[in-house]
């Protein structure tokens, strides 16, 4: 089973009215996904390699040896691991980082 693709669900709008569509997609967090992150790349198009936005997917709680950093930082998390931007002052990718997380519940 890969662990590094995570199913989620979006529910969509139209015009301000909620509609039962759900689109449905997955999310890869995994080194590959990483090493295809590239420096100038924008947060926006960092989601579309990745296929969604920064958060945690199918999982609670977790430990990593990401080191900590103050402020905001985009984080992709799944029992597969994270990964990590650091981002310039434009907002642009400086570096992705992949780490291995354990315990993930």
């Amino acid at each position: 089973m890969d662990l590094s693709c995570s199913h989620w669900s979006r529910n969509c709008s139209f015009g301000g009215y909620p509609h039962s569509i759900v689109a449905r997609r997955s999310v890869c967090i995994d080194q590959a996904t990483c090493d295809r992150i590239l420096p100038g790349m924008t947060v926006a198009e960092v989601q579309e390699i990745i296929g969604g936005p920064d958060g945690w997917y199918g999982i609670r709680r977790y430990h990593s040896k990401r080191p900590v950093k103050k402020g905001y930082t985009p984080t992709w998390v799944a029992k597969s691991g994270e990964i990590v931007l650091d981002l310039d002052q434009q907002r642009r990718v400086k570096s992705a980082k992949f780490y291995e997380v354990s315990d993930a519940e």
